[in-house]
Protein backbone atom coordinates (compact mmCIF):
# COMPACT_ATOMS: atom_id res chain seq x y z
CA UNK A 1 0.00 0.00 0.00
CA UNK A 2 1.21 3.47 -0.82
CA UNK A 3 0.12 6.91 0.35
CA UNK A 4 -0.79 9.37 -2.41
CA UNK A 5 1.42 7.42 -4.82
CA UNK A 6 4.52 7.29 -2.57
CA UNK A 7 5.86 4.66 -0.19
CA UNK A 8 5.01 5.14 3.46
CA UNK A 9 7.93 6.61 5.43
CA UNK A 10 7.65 7.51 9.08
CA UNK A 11 11.10 9.09 9.03
CA UNK A 12 9.89 11.53 6.35
CA UNK A 13 6.57 11.97 8.18
CA UNK A 14 4.77 10.44 5.18
CA UNK A 15 2.24 8.16 6.84
CA UNK A 16 -1.33 7.93 8.04
CA UNK A 17 -0.98 8.51 11.76
CA UNK A 18 -3.60 6.53 13.64
CA UNK A 19 -4.09 9.00 16.54
CA UNK A 20 -4.53 11.81 14.00
CA UNK A 21 -7.08 10.07 11.82
CA UNK A 22 -9.00 8.76 14.85
CA UNK A 23 -9.22 12.27 16.28
CA UNK A 24 -11.26 13.25 13.19
CA UNK A 25 -13.05 10.06 12.10
CA UNK A 26 -14.65 7.06 13.73
CA UNK A 27 -12.70 3.77 13.56
CA UNK A 28 -15.46 2.16 11.49
CA UNK A 29 -14.98 4.75 8.73
CA UNK A 30 -11.32 3.77 8.45
CA UNK A 31 -12.10 0.05 8.69
CA UNK A 32 -14.68 0.31 5.91
CA UNK A 33 -12.36 2.27 3.64
CA UNK A 34 -9.43 -0.12 4.15
CA UNK A 35 -11.63 -3.15 3.53
CA UNK A 36 -13.27 -1.66 0.44
CA UNK A 37 -10.01 -0.30 -0.99
CA UNK A 38 -7.25 -2.19 0.76
CA UNK A 39 -4.55 -4.34 -0.77
CA UNK A 40 -6.38 -7.66 -0.46
CA UNK A 41 -5.43 -9.02 -3.88
CA UNK A 42 -3.35 -6.23 -5.42
CA UNK A 43 -1.30 -3.19 -4.51
CA UNK A 44 -3.34 -0.11 -3.75
CA UNK A 45 -2.91 3.54 -2.88
CA UNK A 46 -4.33 5.34 0.16
CA UNK A 47 -5.65 8.69 -0.97
CA UNK A 48 -7.04 11.25 1.46
CA UNK A 49 -9.41 12.50 -1.23
CA UNK A 50 -10.77 8.99 -1.80
CA UNK A 51 -11.02 8.34 1.95
CA UNK A 52 -13.01 11.55 2.50
CA UNK A 53 -15.20 10.82 -0.53
CA UNK A 54 -15.88 7.29 0.77
CA UNK A 55 -16.63 8.61 4.25
CA UNK A 56 -18.95 11.38 3.10
CA UNK A 57 -20.66 9.72 0.14
CA UNK A 58 -20.80 6.03 0.92
CA UNK A 59 -21.09 6.06 4.70
CA UNK A 60 -22.69 9.36 5.66
CA UNK A 61 -24.65 9.94 2.45
CA UNK A 62 -25.98 6.50 1.58
CA UNK A 63 -26.37 5.16 5.11
CA UNK A 64 -27.71 8.46 6.46
CA UNK A 65 -30.23 8.62 3.62
CA UNK A 66 -31.36 5.05 4.33
CA UNK A 67 -31.86 5.78 8.05
CA UNK A 68 -33.63 9.07 7.35
CA UNK A 69 -36.02 7.50 4.83
CA UNK A 70 -36.75 4.61 7.17
CA UNK A 71 -37.56 6.91 10.09
CA UNK A 72 -39.65 9.21 7.89
CA UNK A 73 -41.62 6.21 6.60
CA UNK A 74 -42.27 4.91 10.13
CA UNK A 75 -43.37 8.38 11.21
CA UNK A 76 -45.69 8.85 8.23
CA UNK A 77 -47.15 5.37 7.87
CA UNK A 78 -47.25 4.23 11.49
CA UNK A 79 -47.51 7.46 13.50
CA UNK A 80 -43.91 7.17 14.65
CA UNK A 81 -44.25 3.68 16.15
CA UNK A 82 -42.75 0.50 14.76
CA UNK A 83 -45.65 -1.94 14.43
CA UNK A 84 -45.55 -5.53 15.60
CA UNK A 85 -45.38 -8.00 12.79
CA UNK A 86 -43.55 -10.84 11.17
CA UNK A 87 -40.95 -10.62 8.47
CA UNK A 88 -41.81 -12.04 5.09
CA UNK A 89 -40.25 -15.55 5.02
CA UNK A 90 -38.64 -14.80 1.65
CA UNK A 91 -36.95 -11.70 3.12
CA UNK A 92 -35.84 -13.59 6.22
CA UNK A 93 -34.38 -16.36 4.07
CA UNK A 94 -32.52 -13.86 1.86
CA UNK A 95 -31.15 -12.00 4.88
CA UNK A 96 -30.01 -15.22 6.57
CA UNK A 97 -28.31 -16.46 3.40
CA UNK A 98 -26.55 -13.10 2.90
CA UNK A 99 -25.41 -13.08 6.55
CA UNK A 100 -24.07 -16.62 6.26
CA UNK A 101 -22.30 -15.92 2.96
CA UNK A 102 -20.72 -12.71 4.32
CA UNK A 103 -19.54 -14.60 7.43
CA UNK A 104 -17.91 -17.32 5.34
CA UNK A 105 -16.18 -14.72 3.17
CA UNK A 106 -14.86 -12.91 6.27
CA UNK A 107 -13.59 -16.18 7.75
CA UNK A 108 -11.81 -16.86 4.44
CA UNK A 109 -10.14 -13.42 4.59
CA UNK A 110 -12.13 -12.12 1.63
CA UNK A 111 -13.27 -8.91 3.34
CA UNK A 112 -13.85 -6.92 0.16
CA UNK A 113 -16.13 -9.63 -1.23
CA UNK A 114 -17.97 -9.79 2.11
CA UNK A 115 -19.07 -6.16 1.70
CA UNK A 116 -21.26 -7.24 -1.23
CA UNK A 117 -22.34 -10.81 -0.46
CA UNK A 118 -25.22 -10.53 -2.98
CA UNK A 119 -22.68 -10.30 -5.78
CA UNK A 120 -21.58 -13.49 -7.56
Amino acid sequence: MTLEGQKFSTSRNWAVWVPDILSRYQPDSLRYFLIANGPEKRDTDFSWREFIHSHNSELLGAFGNFVNRTLAFINKAFDGRVPQGEANPLWSDTINKSYSKAGKLIEAGRFKDALSPGQP
